[in-house]
């Protein structure tokens, strides 16, 4: 019995409409599979902690028994040691510039305060031998010339006294700055032999995961 071409036509519209939703049924549980086959690979191949950078064994042959405590005495002992120590050799230069620099800005400026201290007393012993007593403070005459070419003429003791207490003030804060500049010096050897033996640890971890918008990175962090 031959169909009519009508009805043969929906029957075949009917299966196509039909067949989706059956082969969606049947890829589904694939498509789950594969995903999770991905997300494992992922897990596997990158959820793993960071390498620490140096643990205490390969910290300890590294260093060669070297520590911090070593490098903060040798620092206060000598200047420079420290990071000799640490095997920085780059910064001794740093440290002996620096405290070189400073050491050279105290000297000058105290031998400059002693000068205008001479002239000042030479200059206050004049005006009273002009009153009529003598100069008592005869053996300071070079010393007042010097200041008094530098203020270009005559001055009063007053005068040479102001500066000279501004040179002793100047000079104090120079002290006090090498006194920083040598402990800069020790408390960076102390810290740079630390970051020696730093241990990121396995506390800390990378992971590449995929997400529905693509690839996902985490960093975490345990505490």
């Amino acid at each position: 019995m031959r169909l009519p071409s009508r009805l043969l036509w929906g029957m075949v519209a009917l299966v196509l409409l039909a067949a989706p939703p059956c082969a969606h049924a049947q890829l589904q549980p694939e498509t789950h599979t594969a995903e999770r086959s991905v997300q494992a690979a992922f897990a596997e191949g990158f959820d793993r902690p960071l390498p620490a950078t140096r643990n205490a064994a390969s910290a300890q042959d590294t260093n060669n028994g070297r520590t911090p405590r070593g490098a903060l005495w040798r620092s206060l002992a000598v200047p420079g040691w420290g990071q000799l120590y640490n095997r920085d050799y780059f910064k001794i230069p740093i440290v002996y510039a620096a405290l070189g620099g400073v050491g050279y800005l105290t000297y000058s400026t105290n031998d400059s305060y002693l000068t205008h201290r001479r002239a000042a007393l030479f200059r206050l012993g004049q005006e009273q031998a002009e009153e009529g007593e003598p100069n008592e403070w005869a053996q300071f005459e070079s010393e007042w010339q010097t200041v008094r070419a530098q203020f270009g003429g005559d001055v009063s003791s007053a005068q040479v006294r102001d500066r000279r207490d501004s040179l002793r003030r100047n000079r104090d804060l120079l002290i006090i700055l090498s006194g920083v500049t040598y402990a800069l010096s020790v408390v960076e050897a102390y810290v740079a032999a630390q970051l020696k033996d730093f241990d990121v640890g396995e506390d800390l971890s990378f992971s590449v995961m995929p997400a529905q918008d693509g690839v996902a990175t985490t960093l975490r962090v345990t505490f």
